[in-house]
This record gives C-alpha cells, sequence and structure tokens, in this order.
C-alpha cells in the first residue's frame, strides 16, 4: 500500500481553505481491505495548531466569526470506518481541508506540521503553512 498526498489548493482565501488528496493505492499483488469512511476522526497536527478534516464533513462545519478557517464546537467526525475492498493497482483518495484549531493561537499560523497514521496503511506528512505576503 502507498498513500501520496496532492495540494489541490494552496491558496487560504474568505471562500475556500486549502485542499489535499490522500491517495491510498494498492500496489501489491493481491486485494487489500482499507478500513477508512468519508468522514473519519480529523487528523490534527503536531503541534496541534492545524486540524485536517475531511472535504465531506466541511458542510457540518461552522467557521467562526471572520475569514479564519476555524471550527466551532467539537472536532470530531463520525468515526464510522467503512472495510474498502482494494484490487491490485485500485486507488482511494480522501479529500482534506485545512483549518486552524479551535485552540489554536492565531489563525492558520505558519510554520511546519506533522500528521500520521500509525494504523496500516502508516503514513507520515510534513505541511508548511506560509504567509505569501512574507515569504521565508
Amino acid at each position: 500500500m502507498s498513500v501520496d498526498a496532492t495540494v489541490t489548493s494552496a491558496q487560504v482565501t474568505a471562500d475556500s481553505t486549502a485542499r489535499l488528496d490522500l491517495q491510498f493505492t494498492n500496489d501489491t499483488d493481491a486485494a487489500i481491505t482499507l478500513a477508512l469512511t468519508e468522514n473519519p476522526e480529523p487528523l490534527v497536527a503536531t503541534p496541534s495548531e492545524i486540524v485536517l478534516f475531511a472535504a465531506a464533513s466541511e458542510k457540518q462545519r461552522q467557521r467562526g466569526s471572520g475569514v479564519c478557517w476555524r471550527p466551532q464546537g467539537a472536532v470530531g467526525g463520525d468515526g464510522a470506518m467503512e472495510q474498502n475492498r482494494l484490487q491490485p493497482g485500485e486507488s482511494l483518495v480522501l479529500s482534506l481541508r485545512v483549518w486552524s484549531h479551535p485552540d489554536a493561537d492565531g489563525c492558520l499560523p505558519t510554520g511546519e506540521y506533522d500528521f500520521g497514521w500509525d494504523s496500516p496503511p502508516s503514513w507520515r506528512l510534513t505541511l508548511a503553512v506560509r504567509d505569501p505576503n512574507n515569504p521565508e
């Protein structure tokens, strides 16, 4: 199993936050089962200033006042896992949206944030948040 990340929109605006896709591909010679849902528990970064929410849950989230992509209320998914059978060469894509954690200092603070998943398939991702008006 391989996992690839693709940034589909790097810009954060008042109308849309940054977006990325995780593609899980069965690169083995046998069918495998991947337990995943369209609305998994959000992925919280280390440090915990940034959260990745599934795109499917975005309509359920209410944003605080202003242009900051910070959710109001609890940070959680539905937790229901679906068994996805992937034949050799087949892929499954999970679309994610970048939000500030409700307890973060500031809105989408710049820096590097590490995400990961320890359950098979395990993977790691580093997301860099930059200010376009102050490139580093």
